[in-house]
């Protein structure tokens, strides 16, 4: 398994976890919103950095 999928593996275990404690807590909506915004950040910021690392080994 590549690099790259097995961290975004990782981060939608942690987000279906999160998902999944909405139903058990009571948050605000604006809450459960940056909640999601966060994760979408997570998303792009690791897929980002496994870009570049990519682009870097290819240059080297």
């Amino acid at each position: 398994m590549p690099p790259w999928a097995r961290l975004n593996l990782g981060l939608a275990v942690i987000a279906t976890t999160i998902a999944m404690r909405f139903f058990d807590l009571d948050l605000s909506f604006a809450l459960r919103g940056l909640l999601f915004i966060a994760l979408g950040i997570g998303f792009l910021v690791m897929n980002l950095r496994t870009l570049r690392a990519k682009r870097n080994k290819a240059h080297a």
